[in-house]
């Protein structure tokens, strides 16, 4: 399974690093209901929290982050061809300063932080 493996690559990442917390953008659809994407994606976090227990992981809307990244991009003078590739870089960025500007408020919390671990807005993942 693609979404196990990918979940074993976060996770090692994460604990590497010493992440205390992981943001997994939620891809909620227009009306803010959840379609297919949405349930891959659960799938996904339900490995992601098998692989590191130890990690707090948020669920955020995700909702027009990519719209948004590729209208930066395009006021900062990149093409179409130029974005290839950006567009889901810059739409991550967008999701994490989202999360950390509202401190977490609004996440779905899949995940508890272990005892003792810091604030949803303290540590970034």
């Amino acid at each position: 399974d693609n979404s196990t493996d990918i979940a074993l690559q976060v996770a090692q990442v994460a604990l590497r690093e010493g992440a205390e917390q992981i943001v997994v953008g939620f891809p909620f659809n227009s009306t803010g209901g959840e379609g297919e994407q949405a349930v891959y994606t659960r799938q996904f976090v339900t490995h992601l929290q098998e692989a590191c227990s130890t990690c707090a992981i948020y669920l955020w809307d995700e909702r027009f982050s990519s719209s948004v990244a590729r209208e930066k991009l395009q006021q900062a003078g990149y093409t179409r061809m130029d974005m290839k590739g950006l567009v889901d870089t810059v739409a991550a960025i967008g999701i994490l300063s989202d999360f950390f500007d509202k401190n977490g408020q609004g996440a779905e919390t899949i995940q508890n932080r272990p005892a003792g671990a810091s604030s949803p807005a303290s540590t970034p993942a």
